[in-house]
């Protein structure tokens, strides 16, 4: 952890007490009142995990491990997770699933402890392509995604809005993009 009010912040190595965190990497997380919520990933063992570990930051330990039902969530790493204030729930977006990239948006309430599909219904010309190792922003009731690697190695330079009220999406062309689309 580091403490950045500090003018000479350093890094100090956290003792997790109890339980250990599981070893992970291509993972995502994201902080909701004082605990780090660390969503899927791939394990040693190089399985791809669809649980969600609970860090409580306060006390330095680990909290609680989700498993969370494979139909309603599939294993997956190199997605994003981001915080929708609005509802207090984690957004997880992207990612690949063994062979497969994900085009679908989570919403995790942490109370309820409850995973959706919030893109279920969407038919796939009404989303974005599939992707991973892109970026994600929650800003004003949408979600922002921008880049990310597609199928074939493909690497994307497009930005889509997820507007959480009316469940759709829209690309945001910039003036660049647009003449390149002009030009097709």
């Amino acid at each position: 952890k580091v403490n950045l009010k500090e003018p000479n912040a350093t890094w100090t190595k956290v003792d997790i007490m109890g339980e250990n965190l599981e070893k992970i990497a291509y993972h995502a997380g994201a902080e909701i009142n004082g605990f780090y919520y660390i969503v899927g990933g791939q394990n040693e063992t190089l399985q791809t995990l669809n649980t969600i570990q609970v860090f409580d930051i306060t006390q330095e330990t680990l909290s609680e491990k989700i498993e969370l039902d494979v139909e309603k969530f599939p294993p997956l790493e190199s997605h994003t997770v981001n915080v929708n204030a609005e509802t207090n729930s984690l957004i997880i977006y992207g990612g690949i699933s063994g062979k497969e990239l994900n085009r679908h948006i989570y919403c995790f309430d942490v109370q309820k402890k409850e995973m959706k599909n919030l893109t279920a219904n969407l038919k796939d010309e009404e989303t974005p392509p599939p992707r991973q190792d892109h970026a994600a922003v929650i800003y004003n009731n949408a979600l922002y995604i921008y880049g990310g690697l597609g199928l074939d190695n493909k690497i994307y330079d497009d930005m889509w809005k997820y507007d959480f009220s009316s469940n759709a999406w829209t690309e945001i062309r910039t003036e660049a993009q647009q003449k390149k689309y002009d030009k097709k």
